[in-house]
């Protein structure tokens, strides 16, 4: 399943629980997606200022996409409240 993304695979739940599209991101995604580097992603990992990645097998992690939009939306409201 090499270069699979999971395209239009749709998680739901009553109640709303689960919205939207249920995927993982790989690094390069996030830091397009963030702005940041690799290094200082890692370090904001450690100091719980950013999501930690998730194992997806024995040699291969990713984030949660939901995730990590939430952090960059946080990023934003927090950037235009002072």
């Amino acid at each position: 399943m090499r270069g699979w993304s999971g395209e239009g695979i749709v998680a739901s739940k009553k109640n709303g629980e689960v919205d939207g599209e249920l995927r993982f991101m790989r690094l390069p995604e996030v830091l397009v997606v963030c702005g940041l580097s690799r290094s200082t992603v890692y370090a904001y990992v450690q100091r719980g200022q950013f999501p930690a990645p998730v194992r997806l097998t024995a040699r291969t992690s990713g984030w949660g996409r939901d995730e990590v939009i939430e952090w960059a939306r946080g990023r934003i409201r927090a950037g235009r409240a002072g």
